[in-house]
């Protein structure tokens, strides 16, 4: 499950989560609802002014140990972004 917003200043809030729980629709758009949106749980800000720079103030990723080998073993191709590469 997946929620984007404007988060202003020209930048989205991007919340993405693995393994929902029944109450992840009901707090999704939360900052740091951590474990209570499901088994893995990331959050960061997409700049979009300065170029297209994934962000975050602070650690926001958290992960279950039954989650990780799973999560390991996705390979994703980057549509319109880069995943590497000079960081802002």
């Amino acid at each position: 499950m997946a929620f984007i917003d404007d988060a202003g200043h020209g930048e989205l809030k991007v919340h993405a989560v693995a393994q929902p729980t029944d109450m992840c629709a009901e707090w999704i758009r939360a900052s740091g609802a951590g474990f209570r949106l499901g088994e893995a749980v990331a959050e960061g800000w997409v700049e979009r002014k300065e170029g297209a720079w994934l962000q975050e103030s602070t650690p926001q990723f958290k992960c279950r140990n039954a989650i990780k080998p799973l999560l390991a073993s996705i390979v994703v191709e980057p549509q319109g972004y880069t995943d590497h590469g000079r960081l802002m």
